[in-house]
């Protein structure tokens, strides 16, 4: 299978890759690892607070890290004072959509009367144009008409203990999100097929050598 993230992180932006250049592969490295630890941590704390279990301790954090996911916490709370509508609405968590050999999981899946919608869950200093990738192709793996569809960006600050919410619900604005999503997957498969071929060529190459 094929997961929606593979894809992206195939093309990554432009911004991302000169940041990387200017800090350097070590620097790079290590500001990724600990994103990802805090965005996993906080992805498991709010995902046990939807079902209402236990809440990690994760020990295995750094205190930076425990501030920055303690700072992700303050703001799920503050949104959901401010939306007491979201936990009512949830019908999935990390649900596993797949399409053919495409495979997602999104954060959030929402349904309220003759209404749908896509939530995806960031710890980020801001959203970025592949966010919105990111939920669309979700959107997409549902196969939905993209009735009354609503795509959205959850951003929780790692500093300020606030966050962004952002929802896109005109029909023109999802269905240019979803076509972007569209031609990321037929450039990752033109990507997959150049590949193959130069792989039969250079076995072609070696078994008629003379």
């Amino acid at each position: 299978m094929i997961s929606v993230t593979q894809i992206l992180e195939t093309f990554p932006e432009k911004e991302l890759v000169e940041w990387k250049l200017r800090v350097g592969p070590v620097k790079a490295k290590q500001v990724s690892e600990e994103a990802k630890h805090i965005g996993s941590a906080t992805d498991l704390k709010v995902q046990a607070d939807c079902k209402g279990l236990p809440q990690d301790t994760f020990e295995t954090l750094s205190s930076v890290e425990k501030v920055a996911v303690e700072s992700c916490w303050q703001g799920w709370q503050k949104f959901k004072a401010d939306h007491p509508d979201f936990l009512p609405s949830l019908t999935g968590i990390q649900q596993e959509l797949v399409q053919g050999e495409y495979i997602g999981h999104p954060d959030f899946l929402l349904k309220r009367e003759g209404w749908f919608g896509v939530v995806d869950l960031k710890c980020a200093s801001q959203i970025r144009p592949s966010h919105w990738t990111q939920v669309a192709a979700y959107s997409w793996l549902k196969d939905s008409e993209h009735n009354a569809l609503s795509l959205a960006i959850l951003r929780l600050d790692k500093t300020t203990g606030g966050y962004e919410y952002v929802e896109l619900t005109d029909p023109d604005q999802i269905n240019y999100e979803v076509q972007v999503w569209l031609n990321y997957k037929v450039l990752y498969e033109h990507r997959q097929r150049v590949a193959e071929r130069s792989r039969t060529m250079r076995e072609d190459a070696v078994l008629y050598e003379p």
